[in-house]
């Protein structure tokens, strides 16, 4: 069976409306995936796109033969923050926190915040000394920063524990863990710290 002139020409108006409504459907989609990748605090990455990213990260360093160190940024005693004043406040300490990573960070980095006051930094071509120069950067601008105001005016400042640890032949979770026990001893220390840990110690 075959159309007329009019038909076909209807099928075919109505064909590419269909494309451009699946077309159109399909930007809607990656805009919804890509919000929920997103912090809505910091407009960083969250902690689910942070752990679908870190095995790929990770698999580039090697097969590119590049280093890669990755940060783990935790507040001191932010507990207390909320406690005392409030969650809005501590909420804009976290966004003050945020703003201050991507400031400190190269274009190339990696960030996330993994939720509550804990945050991630990836640095590509970075080894755990090159490292702790960006941390200590990132530590000293959070110590130094008043990170929120109370209702009173009073001025909101806290101190971060970093944990470092570089790429050497382990995965994805081995390398967090290790970055973690890092995050573990700067907190042991003191916090207010930065500390290095290596996959041999």
């Amino acid at each position: 069976m075959t159309c007329s002139d009019d038909e076909c020409l209807a099928l075919r108006k109505r064909n590419a409306q269909l494309e451009n409504e699946v077309a159109d459907l399909k930007r809607q989609v990656l805009v919804l995936v890509q919000q929920t990748l997103i912090d809505h605090l910091t407009g960083l990455h969250d902690q689910c796109a942070f752990l679908e990213a870190l095995p790929g990260h990770i698999e580039l360093a090697k097969r590119e033969e590049i280093e890669l160190t990755l940060c783990i940024i935790d507040l001191d005693r932010f507990k207390s923050i909320n406690d005392t004043h409030g969650h809005p406040v501590g909420d804009e300490v976290i966004r003050s926190v945020g703003k201050i990573l991507r400031e400190c960070a190269r274009s190339g980095d990696y960030l996330a915040r993994l939720g509550g006051d804990e945050f991630v930094a990836v640095l590509f071509g970075a080894s755990a000394e090159t490292a702790q120069v960006f941390a200590e950067r990132v530590r000293t601008r959070i110590e130094q920063t008043s990170l929120a105001a109370t209702d009173s005016g009073a001025k909101i400042y806290c101190t971060a524990s970093i944990g470092l640890c570089e790429l050497g032949e382990s995965d994805s979770h081995v390398f967090y863990q290790d970055a973690d026990r890092a995050l573990y001893r700067a907190k042991g220390r003191g916090r207010n710290g930065v500390c290095i840990v290596s996959l041999d110690n």
